[in-house]
């Protein structure tokens, strides 16, 4: 770790050990008071919290951390003063949301990052100032980094602070990287960031690597030279490592969208380890490669490796991938003691000796792993299943854009056959190996979960090779691996639900929904065009959805062709929906006569008021008085009467459109008339400004449509 991020990483948990003390406020540490002789210097600014990542929005110079499951404590025998913290702003379970400026510092393994390099489903430390209900990132990083406290806080924070910050250190340290077996496994150097590597270690002390080398000659004839290329390793003190490089997929077929229930399928593909790596590697005493080309201007070609031990039992497996729950990894064994039967004074070599070997394979055994998806609503997966087969299915429901499937948890437990067998050599040379006597099959790996092993485990995951080799400490090599899913907007439905007659000032409504099951969408706009028929004057209102997916657009009365448009949204599909014709009018109490032998009917001309309105009667029931000019008062819901002659008088003024009584049998009470209500009609009035409420100016309507 470079010395600027450490001194980076100091100042933010510097921050964290100085306010996350003190229940926090959305501005910040809150204050105490109290009597008290001795004052405590000020907190150091700013605040710290440790989340997973749920949501990335590189628009927005933003992300959304989730406060949950991260407040760490410490280890079992430790004794920390004030360990108590919980890093969370705020409350911990939940979502903060968390700006990011340009000058942020991300670091991702150490390294610095932008942005649009987080994956949802990280766990990572954000440090910062909270303004309002948002945290301003100074400092994100991912938790591997943290795995040592600061080196040196003299002078930046007071001694009690400054052991709290150490303490909470190292309860970081102890829960994202606690202390291993002291076994050393190599690095396979795949440039995938999606290729995994499941490294582990048991028993001794062990370590193991294979370098390449740039060529070295070693003697060079006239037709080329030959020399060393590759150099390889393995010393162990009954001790064994593994790399078994993996690669993690999740597919979304034919892919997921919002808000819809979706199948993923999950997969483990195996690998072979990169070419010349130890798969396997361990025993006891040391073991050194060396592998010989021969180069000439026609190219290299692959010579041998030499094997140099001593004294030892050390077994390899190279470039193998992981094992089938069917499967067996045959473990070679490069050397195996030997003991001279028939030593001759001034022979160097024995002419006859017995070695005796071992006889070790790996049984390949399913494996469970556990899956867990962010941004969508499902629990974590458990699968089961071995390298070779098809892998699980996780049926989750999307609620972002993207939706991230991690990785993190893999369990298994394989077990190796162990056997003895005799290896007859004479002057060194091999002549004759004895059949193998079987121990059974061992279980090395029982109860054994990576990359989080329990404490004291006699299995650990494998080490970081770049750590300094006299310290036998060293970091998990993570086995967990992020895949994001893209999700296809969700379609939409779009429908007017408020009918096509609407009284003056009902509002025309539309519901905006999600297509799968019909939830309302709230939030969103929608734009109501109603194009004017028959005179009436077009209008464009948007309107926002409420919390059951309706917009509303009070329109004025008129006679309107209404197209709802929504455009759609990021997780969201345009839709549309029409209705024609819609009539808005004003109800009045006129009424118009529909005892005729033709009835009522649309686009049929009928006077509502004034003069001479019985003239229009010509068939039916009509008893009433001659003088009825078609306005009157409802008495109930089936029955009106009018005022007597000349005293009713209609609205002072009337709309295009307007609601009218349909009577059929109109009957004289004195000097009134009464009548039935046999329904009702929309009205266009002929001509609205030539109306009058003097009975001396008759109006005249067309019929547009009837109802009860």
């Amino acid at each position: 770790m470079k010395k600027s991020y450490r001194a980076f990483i100091a100042a933010g948990m510097m921050a964290i050990a100085g306010c996350s003390d003190r229940a926090l406020s959305p501005t910040g540490p809150a204050s105490t008071t109290g009597a008290s002789d001795v004052s405590e210097p000020p907190p150091a600014p700013g605040v710290g919290t440790l989340g997973v990542i749920e949501d990335i929005k590189p628009q927005e110079q933003g992300l959304v951390v989730y406060q949950t499951g991260l407040d760490y404590e410490p280890p079992p025998g430790a004794k920390f003063q004030e360990v108590r913290h919980e890093f969370a702003v705020g409350s911990r379970h939940n979502k903060l949301q968390v700006q990011v400026k340009d000058d942020t510092k991300i670091y991702i393994n150490g390294v610095e990052k932008k942005l649009g390099d987080l994956q949802i489903g990280t766990k990572v430390l954000v440090v910062g100032r909270v303004t309002g209900s948002a945290l301003h990132a100074e400092m994100i990083t991912d938790l591997g980094t943290i795995n040592e406290p600061p080196e040196d806080l003299t002078g930046i924070v007071p001694q009690g602070m400054r052991n709290q910050l150490i303490s909470h250190a190292r309860v970081l340290s102890s829960a994202l990287a606690s202390p291993l077996s002291l076994c050393m496994g190599q690095d396979l150097d795949y440039t995938d960031p999606h290729i995994l590597e499941f490294q582990g270690c048991w028993g001794g002390p062990s370590a193991s690597d294979d370098l390449d080398l740039p060529f070295i000659p070693l003697f060079c004839p006239l037709i080329g030279c030959v020399g060393i290329d590759r150099f390889s390793y393995t010393m162990a003190l009954g001790g064994w490592s593994f790399a078994f490089p993996f690669k993690f997929k999740a597919d979304a077929t034919p892919g997921l969208v919002y808000h819809v229930p979706g199948n993923v399928s999950l997969s483990m593909q195996p690998l072979p380890a990169t070419t010349g790596s130890f798969s396997f590697a361990g025993g006891v005493g040391m073991d050194f490669g060396l592998n010989f080309d021969f180069c000439s201007f026609f190219g290299c070609y692959n010579l041998y490796t030499v094997h140099l031990a001593a004294f030892s039992m050390i077994h390899q497996a190279t470039a193998a991938g992981p094992i089938d729950e069917n499967g067996r990894l045959e473990i070679g064994e490069t050397s195996c003691p030997s003991v001279g039967l028939i030593p001759i004074e001034g022979i160097p070599i024995d002419p006859f000796s017995i070695g005796f070997c071992e006889d070790l394979g790996l049984n390949g055994k399913p494996f469970n792993m556990t899956v867990t998806s962010f941004g969508a609503s499902s629990p974590s997966v458990l699968a089961r299943y071995a390298f070779t087969t098809a892998g699980a299915t996780a049926r989750l429901r999307p609620d972002a854009m993207q939706v991230g499937m991690r990785f993190d948890n893999f369990a298994w437990s394989p077990g190796m056959t162990m056997g003895l067998f005799f290896r007859f050599k004479t002057f060194g040379i091999t002549r004759w190996n004895s059949p193998t006597i079987p121990f059974g099959e061992v279980g090395l790996f029982d109860a054994v979960s990576t990359p989080f092993p329990s404490s004291g485990s006699p299995f650990t995951v494998a080490t970081d090779p770049l750590s300094d080799p006299s310290n036998l400490q060293y970091l998990l090599q993570p086995t967990a691996a992020n895949v994001s899913l893209a999700v296809a907007p969700a379609q939409t439905s779009l429908s007017i639900t408020s009918g096509n007659l609407l009284t003056e000032g009902t509002p025309v409504t539309v519901r905006l929904s999600e297509t799968y099951d019909g939830s309302s969408i709230a939030g969103h706009a929608i734009t109501l065009q109603a194009d004017g028929l028959n005179g009436t004057s077009s209008a464009s209102v948007t309107a926002m959805t409420n919390s059951g997916g309706i917009a509303s657009v009070v329109l004025p009365v008129g006679e309107y062709h209404i197209v709802a448009r929504y455009a759609g949204a990021a997780m969201y599909l345009p839709s549309t929906a029409d209705q024609m014709p819609v009539y808005i009018y004003r109800p009045t109490t006129f009424v118009i006569w529909g005892g005729n032998s033709d009835g009522i009917a649309v686009v049929g001309r009928h006077q509502f008021w004034g003069q001479g309105w019985v003239s229009q009667v010509t068939a039916a029931s009509f008893g009433g008085n001659p003088s009825f000019q078609g306005f009157a008062i409802p008495t109930s819901v089936s029955t009106w009467e009018s005022p007597p002659a000349n005293a009713g008088r209609g609205p002072e003024s009337v709309p295009d459109l307007i609601g009218v009584i349909i009577t059929t049998d109109v009957q004289r009470r004195g000097s009134n008339s009464t009548g039935n209500i046999a329904g009702h009609a929309v009205l266009r009035v002929d001509d609205p400004a030539a109306y009058r409420p003097d009975p001396g100016h008759a109006a005249w309507g067309v019929v547009r449509a009837q109802f009860r």
